[in-house]
């Protein structure tokens, strides 16, 4: 039996350089996970925190989810333009969004916006009719405190959550 060991330097630098490499790489895989799951969770958090009128309630127009719909998932571009929001298509901008978070965006703006005249009303409780139902003071009842600022302000919990998952602790 013959056992060939080599301490040349090339042959350790070989090595340790493909090692560093294989360490960078799984470090930047698992990151960008983080990132991209976090991503997904905090816009299904704005999007299922949505308000939208309550089915029994007589008061509610007959696009009532629309706001809820109206959410879009852009790349690069603004979202200037009023989208009428469709009957499922909360679901379509959660797809648009996994869709868009899990391919390469790296150096992309990734635009998530509602076009929807009543956002700031339901965001920042600016609502000026009373309502017996919905709103309290000007602030809906379902989401209160808004939706993207309670989400935003706890990001740092959902990126916590994703680092454990993909990353470890």
């Amino acid at each position: 039996m013959t056992w060939l060991l080599s301490t040349s330097a090339s042959a350790v630098s070989s090595v340790f350089g493909a090692e560093v490499a294989q360490w960078v790489a799984n470090v930047t895989a698992r990151t960008s996970q983080t990132i991209k799951a976090s991503v997904v969770d905090l816009c299904t958090a704005v999007i299922d925190q949505t308000p939208v009128y309550k089915e029994n309630d007589y008061w509610g127009p007959p696009d009532a989810r629309i706001t809820k719909e109206n959410w879009q998932t852009l790349v690069n571009v603004s979202a200037d333009e009023y989208m009428l929001g469709v009957p499922g298509q909360s679901k379509a901008t959660l797809d648009a969004v996994v869709e868009v978070a899990w391919n390469p965006w790296d150096g992309d703006s990734l635009v998530f916006a509602n076009t929807d005249p009543y956002i700031t009303m339901l965001e920042f409780g600016q609502y000026k009719y009373k309502h017996p139902v919905n709103t309290i003071n000007g602030f809906s009842t379902q989401a209160p405190q808004g939706m993207v600022r309670i989400n935003v302000a706890r990001f740092n919990a959902i990126l916590d959550a994703n680092i454990a998952k993909f990353i470890g602790k």
